[in-house]
Protein backbone atom coordinates (compact mmCIF):
# COMPACT_ATOMS: atom_id res chain seq x y z
CA UNK A 1 0.00 0.00 0.00
CA UNK A 2 1.53 3.65 -1.03
CA UNK A 3 1.92 6.31 0.91
CA UNK A 4 -0.88 8.95 0.40
CA UNK A 5 -0.30 12.67 0.83
CA UNK A 6 -2.16 14.83 3.54
CA UNK A 7 -4.58 16.48 0.87
CA UNK A 8 -5.87 12.79 -0.49
CA UNK A 9 -6.20 11.77 3.45
CA UNK A 10 -8.27 14.77 4.24
CA UNK A 11 -10.20 14.71 1.31
CA UNK A 12 -11.26 10.87 1.69
CA UNK A 13 -12.08 11.60 6.17
CA UNK A 14 -14.36 14.26 4.75
CA UNK A 15 -16.24 11.84 2.58
CA UNK A 16 -17.51 10.26 5.71
CA UNK A 17 -17.33 13.13 8.21
CA UNK A 18 -14.37 12.22 9.95
CA UNK A 19 -11.50 15.06 11.06
CA UNK A 20 -7.65 14.65 11.10
CA UNK A 21 -6.52 15.80 14.48
CA UNK A 22 -2.84 14.60 14.01
CA UNK A 23 0.01 14.47 11.34
CA UNK A 24 0.03 11.48 9.11
CA UNK A 25 3.27 9.77 8.47
CA UNK A 26 2.67 6.43 6.73
CA UNK A 27 -0.02 3.69 6.44
CA UNK A 28 1.35 1.83 9.57
CA UNK A 29 1.92 4.86 12.41
CA UNK A 30 -1.22 5.63 14.33
CA UNK A 31 -3.11 8.67 13.85
CA UNK A 32 -6.02 10.45 15.92
CA UNK A 33 -9.51 11.18 14.68
CA UNK A 34 -12.79 12.33 15.41
CA UNK A 35 -16.03 10.57 14.03
CA UNK A 36 -19.10 12.48 13.80
CA UNK A 37 -20.20 12.02 16.31
CA UNK A 38 -17.42 13.68 18.40
CA UNK A 39 -15.56 10.44 20.04
CA UNK A 40 -11.68 10.99 19.75
CA UNK A 41 -9.50 7.64 18.72
CA UNK A 42 -6.23 6.39 17.33
CA UNK A 43 -6.22 4.27 14.06
CA UNK A 44 -3.44 3.12 11.56
CA UNK A 45 -4.39 4.19 8.04
CA UNK A 46 -3.97 0.49 6.29
CA UNK A 47 -6.67 -0.31 8.72
CA UNK A 48 -8.79 2.85 7.59
CA UNK A 49 -8.75 1.46 4.38
CA UNK A 50 -10.13 -1.76 5.83
CA UNK A 51 -13.21 -0.79 6.82
CA UNK A 52 -12.72 -0.17 10.47
CA UNK A 53 -14.24 3.01 12.12
CA UNK A 54 -15.18 4.41 15.48
CA UNK A 55 -15.31 1.60 18.33
CA UNK A 56 -17.36 3.82 20.16
CA UNK A 57 -20.21 4.57 17.69
CA UNK A 58 -19.84 0.48 16.92
CA UNK A 59 -20.72 -0.61 20.29
CA UNK A 60 -23.38 2.19 20.74
CA UNK A 61 -25.45 1.11 17.48
CA UNK A 62 -25.17 -2.88 18.84
CA UNK A 63 -26.03 -1.77 22.48
CA UNK A 64 -29.77 -2.30 23.66
CA UNK A 65 -31.63 0.11 25.58
CA UNK A 66 -32.17 -0.42 28.93
CA UNK A 67 -36.49 -0.49 28.09
CA UNK A 68 -35.39 -2.75 25.86
CA UNK A 69 -33.71 -5.64 28.22
CA UNK A 70 -35.88 -5.03 31.07
CA UNK A 71 -38.70 -6.48 28.58
CA UNK A 72 -36.48 -9.26 27.90
CA UNK A 73 -36.00 -10.07 31.23
CA UNK A 74 -39.52 -9.76 32.32
CA UNK A 75 -40.51 -12.40 29.72
CA UNK A 76 -38.10 -14.90 31.00
CA UNK A 77 -39.31 -14.45 34.55
CA UNK A 78 -36.57 -12.58 35.70
CA UNK A 79 -35.86 -8.76 37.42
CA UNK A 80 -33.79 -6.25 36.16
CA UNK A 81 -32.01 -5.18 39.73
CA UNK A 82 -29.13 -2.47 38.68
CA UNK A 83 -29.57 1.08 37.85
CA UNK A 84 -27.57 0.83 34.89
CA UNK A 85 -26.49 -0.49 31.90
CA UNK A 86 -23.34 0.44 29.67
CA UNK A 87 -22.77 -2.31 27.00
CA UNK A 88 -23.41 -6.25 26.35
CA UNK A 89 -20.17 -6.83 28.45
CA UNK A 90 -21.28 -4.55 31.48
CA UNK A 91 -21.98 -6.68 35.13
CA UNK A 92 -25.40 -6.46 36.32
CA UNK A 93 -27.69 -7.71 38.90
CA UNK A 94 -30.91 -9.46 38.37
CA UNK A 95 -32.69 -11.95 40.30
CA UNK A 96 -34.35 -15.11 38.61
CA UNK A 97 -37.92 -16.19 39.03
CA UNK A 98 -36.95 -18.11 42.29
CA UNK A 99 -35.75 -15.38 44.26
CA UNK A 100 -31.84 -15.71 43.66
CA UNK A 101 -30.03 -12.60 42.72
CA UNK A 102 -26.94 -12.63 41.14
CA UNK A 103 -24.44 -10.51 38.66
CA UNK A 104 -24.29 -11.37 35.15
CA UNK A 105 -24.08 -9.71 31.65
CA UNK A 106 -26.26 -8.89 28.71
CA UNK A 107 -24.24 -11.26 26.25
CA UNK A 108 -23.91 -14.17 28.82
CA UNK A 109 -27.82 -13.78 29.17
CA UNK A 110 -28.89 -13.91 25.38
CA UNK A 111 -26.84 -16.67 24.71
CA UNK A 112 -28.56 -18.98 27.37
CA UNK A 113 -26.49 -18.66 30.81
CA UNK A 114 -29.00 -18.65 33.09
CA UNK A 115 -29.42 -18.66 37.65
CA UNK A 116 -26.46 -21.47 38.49
CA UNK A 117 -28.06 -22.61 41.47
CA UNK A 118 -31.32 -23.30 39.88
CA UNK A 119 -29.46 -25.45 38.04
CA UNK A 120 -27.60 -26.93 40.53
CA UNK A 121 -30.69 -27.58 42.68
CA UNK A 122 -32.39 -29.14 39.13
CA UNK A 123 -29.49 -31.33 38.44
CA UNK A 124 -27.83 -32.03 42.26
CA UNK A 125 -28.32 -36.06 43.03
CA UNK A 126 -30.08 -37.27 46.57
CA UNK A 127 -27.45 -39.04 48.81
CA UNK A 128 -29.41 -41.98 48.30
CA UNK A 129 -28.82 -41.79 44.20
CA UNK A 130 -25.02 -41.20 45.35
CA UNK A 131 -24.73 -44.06 47.80
CA UNK A 132 -26.84 -46.77 45.42
CA UNK A 133 -24.39 -45.81 42.00
CA UNK A 134 -21.35 -46.00 44.44
CA UNK A 135 -22.41 -49.49 45.32
CA UNK A 136 -23.19 -50.64 41.76
CA UNK A 137 -19.54 -49.47 41.27
CA UNK A 138 -18.54 -51.73 43.59
CA UNK A 139 -16.49 -48.79 45.34
CA UNK A 140 -16.41 -48.45 48.99
CA UNK A 141 -17.45 -44.18 49.99
CA UNK A 142 -14.03 -43.52 52.87
CA UNK A 143 -14.38 -40.09 53.71
CA UNK A 144 -15.59 -36.75 52.53
CA UNK A 145 -18.65 -34.87 52.62
CA UNK A 146 -21.31 -34.43 49.79
CA UNK A 147 -22.72 -30.78 49.29
CA UNK A 148 -22.61 -30.81 45.51
CA UNK A 149 -21.54 -32.61 42.50
CA UNK A 150 -18.22 -30.59 42.70
CA UNK A 151 -17.15 -32.65 46.71
CA UNK A 152 -14.55 -34.59 46.75
CA UNK A 153 -14.40 -37.83 48.35
CA UNK A 154 -11.92 -40.38 48.74
CA UNK A 155 -12.89 -43.90 47.47
CA UNK A 156 -11.64 -47.41 47.45
CA UNK A 157 -12.00 -49.71 44.42
CA UNK A 158 -12.73 -53.27 43.97
CA UNK A 159 -9.55 -53.76 43.70
CA UNK A 160 -8.49 -52.21 47.15
CA UNK A 161 -6.80 -48.88 45.70
CA UNK A 162 -7.71 -45.87 47.46
CA UNK A 163 -8.04 -42.21 45.39
CA UNK A 164 -9.69 -38.70 45.96
CA UNK A 165 -12.14 -37.95 42.90
CA UNK A 166 -15.81 -35.44 42.37
CA UNK A 167 -18.78 -37.16 42.62
CA UNK A 168 -19.37 -35.79 39.13
CA UNK A 169 -16.56 -37.83 38.10
CA UNK A 170 -17.99 -41.23 39.36
CA UNK A 171 -20.92 -40.45 38.04
CA UNK A 172 -20.55 -39.56 34.29
CA UNK A 173 -16.78 -40.71 33.55
CA UNK A 174 -15.36 -43.86 32.69
CA UNK A 175 -12.16 -43.25 34.12
CA UNK A 176 -12.50 -44.04 37.60
CA UNK A 177 -9.77 -45.37 39.69
CA UNK A 178 -6.50 -43.79 38.72
CA UNK A 179 -4.58 -47.10 38.86
CA UNK A 180 -7.03 -49.24 37.52
CA UNK A 181 -7.18 -46.59 34.45
CA UNK A 182 -3.33 -47.26 34.44
CA UNK A 183 -3.77 -51.25 34.07
CA UNK A 184 -6.68 -51.27 31.85
CA UNK A 185 -4.41 -48.99 29.36
CA UNK A 186 -1.16 -50.89 29.43
CA UNK A 187 -3.16 -54.39 28.89
CA UNK A 188 -4.46 -52.49 25.58
CA UNK A 189 -1.24 -51.59 24.66
CA UNK A 190 0.43 -55.01 25.01
CA UNK A 191 1.36 -57.43 22.65
CA UNK A 192 -0.78 -57.65 19.28
CA UNK A 193 -2.92 -54.65 20.65
CA UNK A 194 0.06 -52.48 20.35
CA UNK A 195 -0.07 -50.43 16.83
CA UNK A 196 3.77 -51.20 16.75
CA UNK A 197 3.39 -54.81 17.15
CA UNK A 198 5.49 -57.15 15.09
CA UNK A 199 4.94 -60.65 15.73
CA UNK A 200 7.39 -60.32 18.75
CA UNK A 201 10.15 -59.10 16.64
CA UNK A 202 11.43 -56.83 19.33
CA UNK A 203 12.66 -60.11 21.58
CA UNK A 204 14.50 -61.38 18.12
CA UNK A 205 18.33 -60.83 18.67
CA UNK A 206 20.46 -58.42 16.12
CA UNK A 207 22.86 -59.46 13.71
CA UNK A 208 26.37 -60.07 15.35
CA UNK A 209 28.19 -57.27 13.69
CA UNK A 210 25.21 -54.76 15.73
CA UNK A 211 27.74 -54.35 19.07
CA UNK A 212 30.41 -53.30 16.85
CA UNK A 213 29.92 -49.23 18.01
CA UNK A 214 33.13 -48.32 15.10
CA UNK A 215 30.15 -50.35 12.17
CA UNK A 216 27.38 -48.00 14.14
CA UNK A 217 29.47 -44.64 13.26
CA UNK A 218 30.42 -45.82 10.05
CA UNK A 219 26.80 -45.76 9.29
CA UNK A 220 26.04 -42.64 10.44
CA UNK A 221 29.52 -41.11 9.28
CA UNK A 222 28.14 -41.87 5.81
CA UNK A 223 25.08 -40.34 5.76
CA UNK A 224 26.74 -37.25 7.23
CA UNK A 225 25.57 -37.80 10.71
CA UNK A 226 22.34 -36.28 10.01
CA UNK A 227 18.71 -37.84 9.65
CA UNK A 228 18.06 -39.22 5.72
CA UNK A 229 14.34 -38.69 6.55
CA UNK A 230 13.92 -35.16 3.99
CA UNK A 231 10.46 -34.32 6.09
CA UNK A 232 11.98 -34.54 9.34
CA UNK A 233 10.53 -31.90 11.48
CA UNK A 234 14.33 -31.64 13.00
CA UNK A 235 12.91 -31.08 16.72
CA UNK A 236 14.74 -34.14 18.16
CA UNK A 237 18.57 -34.23 18.01
CA UNK A 238 19.55 -37.82 18.63
CA UNK A 239 20.30 -40.15 16.36
CA UNK A 240 19.91 -43.89 15.84
CA UNK A 241 20.13 -46.71 13.51
CA UNK A 242 16.85 -47.85 11.54
CA UNK A 243 16.39 -51.19 9.82
CA UNK A 244 14.64 -50.72 6.52
CA UNK A 245 13.04 -53.45 6.13
CA UNK A 246 12.48 -54.31 9.87
CA UNK A 247 14.52 -57.46 10.36
CA UNK A 248 17.51 -56.82 13.11
CA UNK A 249 19.21 -59.64 12.03
CA UNK A 250 20.01 -57.86 8.42
CA UNK A 251 22.91 -55.45 8.74
CA UNK A 252 23.67 -55.02 5.31
CA UNK A 253 24.53 -51.33 4.93
CA UNK A 254 21.94 -51.13 2.00
CA UNK A 255 19.47 -51.83 4.80
CA UNK A 256 20.66 -49.06 7.09
CA UNK A 257 19.80 -45.87 7.53
CA UNK A 258 20.53 -42.68 9.99
CA UNK A 259 17.35 -41.22 11.55
CA UNK A 260 16.31 -39.38 14.61
CA UNK A 261 14.60 -40.81 17.02
CA UNK A 262 11.30 -39.51 16.24
CA UNK A 263 11.41 -40.46 12.45
CA UNK A 264 12.32 -44.04 13.73
CA UNK A 265 9.74 -43.88 16.27
CA UNK A 266 7.14 -43.22 13.76
CA UNK A 267 8.58 -45.86 10.89
CA UNK A 268 7.36 -48.62 13.28
CA UNK A 269 3.60 -47.46 11.63
CA UNK A 270 2.62 -48.14 8.44
CA UNK A 271 5.89 -50.66 8.27
CA UNK A 272 5.60 -51.26 4.74
CA UNK A 273 5.43 -47.69 3.28
CA UNK A 274 8.28 -46.89 5.48
CA UNK A 275 10.09 -49.61 3.68
CA UNK A 276 9.49 -48.23 0.47
CA UNK A 277 10.38 -45.19 1.25
CA UNK A 278 13.94 -45.31 2.91
CA UNK A 279 14.50 -48.48 0.38
CA UNK A 280 14.18 -45.63 -2.18
CA UNK A 281 16.32 -42.95 -0.37
CA UNK A 282 19.01 -45.46 0.26
CA UNK A 283 19.26 -46.67 -3.39
CA UNK A 284 19.26 -42.98 -4.98
CA UNK A 285 21.96 -41.84 -2.61
CA UNK A 286 24.44 -44.44 -2.74
CA UNK A 287 23.20 -46.63 -5.74
CA UNK A 288 22.62 -50.21 -4.08
CA UNK A 289 21.51 -53.04 -5.85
Amino acid sequence: MKKLNIKHIKEILKTESYELLSEYKNNYTPIFLQCPKGHKFSIVWANYQQGIRCKKCYFNKKRKSIDYIKKYLKREKYIFLDKDYINNYTKFKIECPEGHIYITNWNGFQRGFRCKKCYHNRTKKTIEEINNHIEKLGYKWISGTYKSTFSKLTMECPQGHIFTTRIDNLLYSSYLCPECTKIKRSLNMMGEKNWAWNNGSSFEPYCPIWTDQEFKKSIKERDGNICLNPYCFKQCKILSIHHIDHNKKNCHPSNLITLCNSCNSLANKDREWHKLWYQTIIQKKYKYK
